[in-house]
């Protein structure tokens, strides 16, 4: 099997074998949250810092979520549908990947301080880890960085391309408790030269939250 690094690799040139500095995407949302399940639309914007925003249109559960480039300093938010804006706690806005399309922000993320990606490719067992931070040299705050930000991204066996991202969320008061997230992503179409997931399902405790159906995109 390719080592980790080699995987990774591998993923940034199956995504798009030429340089990216941002992607738009727009299309049809659904949101379920307990009782409530609203459909709408959704727009989405990323740049290749890592700076992000996401607007789902959604009647009362509409809501927007940006995040800053990454860095020491990133900053995380979300702005309810009557135009609250909330601070998400810094646990919550330190993952290695942004979740929406995470084969983009490969090239950026996976030598960052203290972030963990571990990959997966096909069926195998074994999840390969990155990491620019020796087991020796971990420090107590630097093993709970590293627990935050880590990412387990699985890659199809033949196209290398992402097909799921799982990690742990967080109570903004309570960094200890962990909730498991998954991403799911299928409909892969060229666009400008990269593969798009043209479908993505976002599950919370393996119930379905949200489910993206891009209707166009825009890659430059």
């Amino acid at each position: 099997m390719p080592n980790a690094e080699t995987l990774t690799l591998q993923a940034i040139s199956a995504f798009s074998p030429a340089p990216i500095t941002s992607v738009q995407l727009s299309g049809a949302a659904r949101v379920v949250a307990g009782s409530s399940d609203e459909s709408g639309t959704f727009d989405f914007n990323v740049k290749n810092n890592g700076d992000s925003d996401l607007h789902l249109a959604l009647g009362l559960l509409s809501r927007t979520e940006k995040a800053s480039a990454f860095g020491e300093d990133r900053s995380c938010i979300w702005i309810s549908a009557d135009g609250t804006e909330h601070q998400n706690a810094n646990h919550n806005c330190s993952l290695a990947l942004d979740w929406i399309l995470p084969a983009f922000g490969l090239g950026q993320r996976y030598t960052e301080l203290n972030k963990v990606l571990r990959i997966q490719i096909g069926n195998a067992d074994q999840l390969l880890e990155l990491s620019s931070t020796s087991a020796a040299a971990r420090s107590s705050t630097q093993r709970l960085l590293r627990k935050l930000s880590t990412v387990d991204l699985k890659l199809d066996s033949s196209t290398v391309l992402p097909v799921s991202m799982t990690f742990y969320v967080h109570p903004d008061d309570d960094l200890n408790v962990d909730t498991p997230t998954e991403i799911l992503y299928s409909d892969y179409r060229k666009i400008s030269g990269a593969l798009i997931p043209f479908h993505i399902q976002k599950y919370l405790n393996n119930g379905l939250v949200l489910d993206l159906h891009v209707e166009s995109a825009i890659v430059q």
